[in-house]
């Protein structure tokens, strides 16, 4: 597959993802669950010649290929549901492997089902964690993405079990940081704070079963991860949790 992603400047022009009678209840977080896909104009999805959601025109002739290889995929195999950004984010995460992506949105969409995390979805194991409020919205950057603000001390290892984490991580992810992302965004950043945190504050089991929720069940939605405050603790922790992370949100 040839080159780059397109930059640079860009003719105005509009852009309208196309709204489908969905049969299914769409893997996007809690804001594309609920509304229409936005009409969007060029200029804002590319401010300056800095992209910030995926769309079409951002993409070379082989990646469209790649796209439409998936959407034929999609179509015929129940899921005509699937956005196209989603769809998009899915098969970029995958170095352009159509195949890759449709298994691996398969795989999402049928890990939310079979434990109900689609939606205002129930969260009564987790009250305890939400009300610590490990993680937070921020407000956005300059161009709209959402900022995240995990504070690590918050978070608390003996009040979760291992699924407990990954459905607080999903709700957290979901309800406190995509709902804030502007229409014309499509990722957020992660500010990672470790000041005042120990280690009851972290749980092996736990963040390898974390780690794959940002690759497999947010493709593409991570634009950037900050750490501050950290110590060797921070060191110990992504040692142990990198054989898990996608080789992409490496």
């Amino acid at each position: 597959m040839n080159g780059s992603h397109r930059e640079g400047p860009v003719e105005p022009m509009f852009i309208e993802e196309e709204v489908k009678e969905r049969a299914a209840p769409e893997p996007h977080e809690y804001r594309q669950q609920h509304e229409p896909e936005p009409v969007l104009s060029l200029d804002q999805v590319c401010q300056n010649g800095v992209w910030t959601r995926w769309v079409p025109e951002r993409c070379t002739e082989d990646q469209m290929a790649s796209y439409n290889e998936l959407r034929r995929m999609l179509d015929s195999s129940g899921y005509d549901w699937v956005s196209q950004n989603f769809a998009l984010r899915y098969v970029k995460s995958y170095n352009w492997d159509p195949k890759g992506a449709f298994e691996r949105i398969k795989a999402c969409h049928e890990w939310r089902s079979e434990h109900n995390l689609y939606g205002d979805f129930d969260t009564a194991d987790i009250a305890e964690s939400k009300a610590l409020n490990g993680i937070a919205s921020q407000g956005n950057d300059k161009q709209g993405r959402a900022l995240a603000w995990c504070r690590v001390r918050h978070y608390q290892t003996s009040l979760m079990t291992d699924f407990q984490a990954q459905k607080y991580g999903t709700w957290a992810i979901d309800q406190a940081v995509c709902k804030e992302m502007k229409p014309w965004c499509d990722s957020y950043v992660m500010i990672v704070d470790f000041e005042g945190s120990g280690w009851g504050n972290f749980s092996l089991s736990q963040l390898q079963a974390l780690s794959p929720i940002l690759s497999n069940v947010y493709a593409e939605r991570l634009h950037k991860m900050l750490i501050i405050r950290s110590g060797f603790s921070m060191s110990m922790m992504y040692k142990a949790i990198s054989p898990f992370i996608h080789e992409v949100t490496k």
